[in-house]
C-alpha cells in the first residue's frame, strides 16, 4: 500500500475467516512520504508483524501485534546504496522474510528478515544475454511457495522462479511471453504449473511454466 502525504488515513488488519479486525496505532516515526508494507508471520517469536519500508531510504519500521507499537529498524537497507522500486507493490513474503526490488551495484532482490530485523541481497538471475533497461517493469513475487523476480517491456515478459531459497544458481526461466505492449503481473501458480497472469485493462490469462 501508499500513504500519500497530507491525506489522513488509519491502518486496518481484517480477518475475512472470522470478520475480525484490529486498528493499528500510529507511526512512532515519520509519515510523511511514501512507503510500502507487508504483513508476516514469525515463526521464532510466535508473532504478527507488519513491516513499512520508506521508499525514500529514511527510516523503517517494524510493528510486532503482541507489543502493539511501532519500532524503527536500525540497520536501514539505504546504508547500501539500493534503489528501491516498490510503490504500490505487495512485499513478497516467504522463508520469513520480506523480498523487493533494489539496485546495489546491479539489480538484486532485497530481503528483511522479520526475526532478526536483517537485510541481505539476493543477485538476480543470469538472463543469458537478454538486456534489462531503465525503462523495463521489474518486480519481485512468491508464486507456489517460490522467490520469483519478473521484468517486462513493450515486447515481452519475463518470469523467473528460485527453485531452492537462498540458491542463486537455482533461478529458473519459467516462462517468457509477448506482452503487446501491456505488462502483466505473476498472482498465483497452481499445482499443475499454470500461472494466472493479472494483465491491467484486460483479463487475467494463465500460462503454463517450465517446472
Amino acid at each position: 500500500m501508499e500513504i500519500w502525504p497530507g491525506k489522513p488515513y488509519r491502518f486496518l488488519l481484517w480477518n475475512p475467516s472470522t470478520r475480525e479486525s484490529i486498528i493499528l496505532p500510529h507511526l512512532e516515526f515519520s509519515d510523511e512520504e511514501l512507503y510500502a508494507y507487508g504483513l508476516g508471520y514469525d515463526s521464532t517469536n510466535d508473532d504478527y508483524k507488519v513491516v513499512k519500508i520508506d521508499i525514500n531510504d529514511q527510516v523503517d519500521e517494524i510493528l510486532a501485534l503482541k507489543s502493539g507499537s511501532w519500532k524503527r529498524i536500525h540497520e536501514t537497507s539505504g546504508r547500501v546504496d539500493y534503489y528501491r522500486r516498490c510503490e504500490g507493490e505487495c512485499l513478497a513474503f516467504v522463508h520469513g522474510t520480506f523480498h523487493w526490488y533494489g539496485y546495489s551495484g546491479g539489480r538484486v532482490v532485497v530481503s528483511l528478515n522479520i526475526s532478526s530485523e536483517k537485510y541481505e541481497i539476493i543477485p538476480f538471475p543470469e538472463t543469458s544475454g537478454l538486456q534489462i533497461s531503465s525503462d523495463d517493469e521489474l518486480g519481485v513475487s512468491v508464486l507456489g511457495g517460490m522467490l520469483c523476480v519478473y521484468f517486462s517491456n513493450e515486447i515481452t515478459f519475463n518470469l523467473w522462479a528460485m527453485k531452492t531459497y537462498g540458491v542463486k544458481e537455482s533461478w529458473t526461466n519459467l516462462f517468457t511471453i509477448p506482452t503487446n505492449e501491456q505488462h502483466p503481473t505473476p498472482m498465483y501458480r497452481f499445482s499443475n504449473g499454470e500461472v494466472l497472469l493479472n494483465v491491467y485493462c484486460s483479463a487475467a490469462r494463465i500460462y503454463s511454466s517450465q517446472l
